[in-house]
């Protein structure tokens, strides 16, 4: 018997690196430049992380968990992104708000997935690790 959720979970099922057939236009490419000083999506700019050291991290878990299709937990998250910090959970909550919310707002928003068990970067779209530098004039803040 199928639940409300099981839509939510639909992507975890396809194999790793498989690709979503659905008609529409072919999935994005997050090209994502190394430890994720940069990303780029289509139709945009590269975008600079170099200076944004949490969001940079946070990118990055996202970035390293994608193929395994598990979502990552506020805990991991927290982890991975305030290393070493201890968090009250009401201040990682926020923490985590914030940096997920500007994310989304530089770009990330249709790629950025929550479901109950945490979040993901949609396995609609395909990430390419570049380790090229970013050059300096094709970035925005």
């Amino acid at each position: 018997m199928s639940t409300p959720h099981d839509d939510l979970f639909r992507d975890f099922s396809r194999p790793t690196g498989s690709t979503l057939v659905t008609g529409a236009a072919p999935p994005a490419t997050l090209r994502v430049g190394p430890a994720a000083e940069w990303f780029h999506l289509p139709d945009t700019r590269r975008v600079s992380l170099a200076t944004r050291a949490v969001l940079r991290r946070l990118l990055w878990a996202l970035v390293c968990s994608h193929d395994s299709g598990v979502p990552l937990t506020a805990d991991q998250l927290a982890a991975a992104v305030w290393p070493g910090e201890t968090l009250l959970p009401k201040s990682r909550a926020n923490r985590l708000a914030v940096a997920l919310s500007t994310l989304r707002t530089m770009g990330l928003r249709e790629l950025l997935i929550h479901v109950r068990g945490g979040w993901y970067l949609s396995s609609a779209c395909r990430i390419v690790v570049v380790s090229e530098p970013a050059e300096p004039h094709s970035l925005q803040a």
